[in-house]
C-alpha cells in the first residue's frame, strides 16, 4: 500500500462519494508518505473549492491494521521497527547507543474519513489549519560493512540497495519509514468502537477519549468520554532503491552553536546538497530523489533514495561509470559555491527548493563546502599506485 485516501462521507454508513456541490467530484488520494500528515485526523484539505476536515482513521473489514512498535535513535538518526515490542533491541542497532525513551506504538493507516456532519465541506476562509509535517523518512536497513564498495574518492564508500530485490539475490532491500507523531508530538488516540481519532495529550499511558460522534453515521459513540486508549503514531514503511554513501571522515564540531544544532545543520546541508547534485548529474527531476542520513562512528552516512515506491533505478546509478562518486561531490561543491548569489547560508540559487523548505533555517553551506573541498583535495594528493 503506497497511497492513502481521505473518504468524503456524504451518507450515513456510506462510503466515499464525489461531492456534488460543484462541477467536479472530490477524489482525495495521496502518496502515503505525505498522506499520513495531510489527511491525519484534524487536518484540513482544500479540494473542489471546499475545505474538508479529517475526522478519523478509516477501518475496513478485510484490511487489518495491527499495532507495531518502533524506536528512533537520537544519537545517530536510525530507526528500528518490529511487530512485537519484545523484538526491539534495547540499544541502537546502528551505533549501539542506549535509547533514552521507551518504544512508541505506530499503525499504518489505510485511509482516513471526514465526518457526515460536514458532508458538504465548508467555504474556504482567509486561512486554514496547516497539518504538522511528518518526520522525514529514516533508514531501517543497515547493510553489512563488507557490502560497501570503494569509490574513486578516498574516505567514501558506497552500497546500493534495491527496492525490490531480484529472486535469488542476496542484496538487502532498501527499507525506510516515515512517521507522523501528531500535532503535539504525542501521536493520536483511536476510538475502538468507531473510526474517530484525535490528537493525544501525552506520548505514553492510557488516556480518555473526548465525547464524540461516529464520523460515518453521526450517532453518539458510547466510548466518548469514558473509554481509555493508548496513543499511537501514524507510520508508513516502504521499500525503494537506495544508495548509501559512507564517509570515513568526521564532520567539524561547531564553534558558535550547540553541538546538536550544529550537527543537524551540517548533516542536513550535506544530504540535501548531495540530493540536488545527484539530480543534476543524473538528469532527473529533483522531486524524484530524496535524502536522509544516519551517523556512523567514523562520520556521516548519507542515503539518497528514489521518491517512487519500489524504486526507479535512479539512486542505484550513483557510483557507476555514468555517475562516479567524485563527479557527485564536484557537483555538490559547485552547487554550494552559490556563484549566482553568494548567500550567507542558503538561498534559492543553491540549496533551497520547495521540497526542503522545512529546513531552510537549518542549512549552512559554508562548513559543508569546506569539508567537501578537503575530501576532493585528498584525492588529488594521492600518489598513483599507493
Amino acid at each position: 500500500m503506497h497511497d492513502v485516501r481521505l473518504e468524503v462521507i456524504r451518507e450515513a454508513r456510506g462510503r466515499a462519494q464525489p461531492w456534488e456541490g460543484g462541477d467536479n467530484g472530490v477524489e482525495l488520494s495521496r502518496d502515503a508518505a505525505l498522506g499520513i500528515s495531510e489527511y491525519a485526523p484534524g487536518a484540513e484539505v482544500v479540494a473542489a473549492g471546499r475545505i474538508w476536515v479529517s475526522a478519523g482513521i478509516a477501518r475496513y473489514p478485510k484490511e487489518f491494521m495491527p499495532d507495531r512498535y518502533y524506536r528512533s535513535c537520537d544519537a545517530c538518526h536510525h530507526v528500528q521497527i518490529a511487530d512485537d515490542r519484545g523484538e526491539l533491541a534495547q540499544s541502537c542497532l546502528n551505533c549501539g547507543a542506549a535509547y533514552a525513551a521507551p518504544p512508541r506504538t505506530c499503525v499504518e493507516p489505510i485511509g482516513f474519513v471526514t465526518s457526515i456532519a460536514d458532508r458538504n465541506g465548508r467555504d474556504p476562509g482567509v486561512s486554514r489549519l496547516r497539518s504538522r509535517p511528518a518526520d522525514e523518512a529514516r533508514l531501517i536497513t543497515i547493510p553489512r560493512l563488507d557490502r560497501f564498495a570503494e569509490g574513486d574518492v578516498p574516505s567514501v564508500r558506497f552500497v546500493t540497495l534495491r527496492g525490490s530485490p531480484l529472486p535469488g539475490e542476496a542484496e538487502a532491500e532498501g527499507r525506510l519509514v516515515v512517521v507522523n507523531r501528531g500535532p503535539k508530538g504525542f501521536g493520536f488516540l483511536r476510538c475502538p468502537w468507531c473510526e474517530h481519532a484525535e490528537p493525544a495529550r501525552a506520548a505514553f499511558g492510557a488516556q480518555r477519549l473526548t465525547a464524540h460522534r461516529d464520523p460515518r453515521t453521526g450517532e453518539a459513540c458510547g466510548a466518548g468520554g469514558d473509554k481509555q486508549v493508548w496513543p499511537a503514531d501514524l507510520a508508513h514503511v516502504f521499500e525503494t532503491d537506495v544508495v548509501q554513501l559512507r564517509f570515513s571522515r568526521p564532520f567539524p564540531e561547531p564553534a558558535d552553536t550547540a553541538p546538536a544544532a550544529g550537527r543537524e545543520s551540517f548533516l542536513r546541508t550535506l544530504s540535501e546538497a548531495l540530493r540536488l547534485a545527484a539530480s543534476r548529474l543524473l538528469g532527473v527531476d529533483r522531486r524524484d530523489l530524496r535524502s536522509t542520513y544516519v551517523v556512523a562512528p567514523e562520520g556521516p552516512v548519507v542515503a539518497l533514495y528514489d521518491g517512487i515506491p519500489g524504486g526507479a533505478g535512479y539512486s542505484r546509478r550513483i557510483g557507476s561509470e555514468e555517475a562516479p562518486i567524485r563527479r557527485l561531490l564536484e557537483e555538490a561543491v559547485e552547487l554550494l559555491e552559490c556563484r549566482a548569489a553568494q548567500c550567507a547560508s542558503s538561498c534559492r540559487a543553491c540549496l533551497n527548493d520547495y521540497g526542503n523548505q522545512l529546513w531552510w533555517d537549518v542549512f549552512d553551506r559554508k562548513p559543508v563546502l569546506a569539508w567537501l573541498r578537503d575530501l576532493l583535495a585528498a584525492r588529488a594528493d594521492r600518489v598513483p599506485g599507493a
